[in-house]
């Protein structure tokens, strides 16, 4: 199954939401993404967003990215619980990443931290619902063994460290349900 990539509109470090935009945008096709670099940024709107995501489909999200003299704190996931679709990506470090296990609607996540500090994030219970993850870490190997336990996976899309599924790390495939990477 080929995924249709759809135009992605990208809002950046809002003061207000323009909900005009965001469903003008969500019904021409697209996935509306309203995107945060700096805390300053994202202070009272989250509230907001959550309810927007409560009430929308899975093509509009919310991104953290960049933040970069901070660690990313996973705890602000705690006020978007509604959120499908989120992406932590261009993240240098964060921590208490474990708050991702509150995100029951969660049905994409793309998570791109350069210095992640959990290597068992993979490991989280809620996360095994997902239809499409992304996953990028450069320092920490990960245990690429979770995803056979991500029953609904279409999409998956891997870089950086990993470590392959079995103890001797020669196996050339890596297989998962309905799917096959080689």
């Amino acid at each position: 199954m080929r995924k249709k990539w759809k135009r992605k509109i990208l809002i950046d470090n809002p003061a207000t939401l323009d909900r005009v935009q965001i469903q003008q945008g969500l019904r021409d096709g697209n996935q509306v993404i309203v995107q945060f670099s700096h805390p300053d940024y994202y202070g009272s709107i989250l509230e907001e967003v959550d309810e927007l995501c409560s009430r929308l489909d899975e093509n509009f999200g919310v991104r953290f990215y960049g933040h970069r003299s901070l660690s990313f704190d996973g705890h602000t996931l705690l006020r978007i619980p509604h959120v499908k679709m989120l992406h932590l990506n261009s993240l240098v470090q964060a921590h208490n990443t474990e708050a991702l296990a509150a995100l029951e609607h969660l049905h994409s996540l793309k998570l791109g931290i350069h210095e992640l500090e959990d290597s068992d994030i993979l490991g989280i219970d809620s996360l095994r619902t997902l239809k499409d993850i992304t996953v990028i870490s450069d320092k920490k190997m990960l245990d690429l063994e979770y995803f056979k336990a991500f029953s609904g996976l279409e999409q998956l899309h891997v870089g950086g460290q990993g470590e392959e599924p079995g103890s001797d790390r020669t196996s050339g495939r890596f297989e998962l349900p309905r799917a096959t990477f080689d």
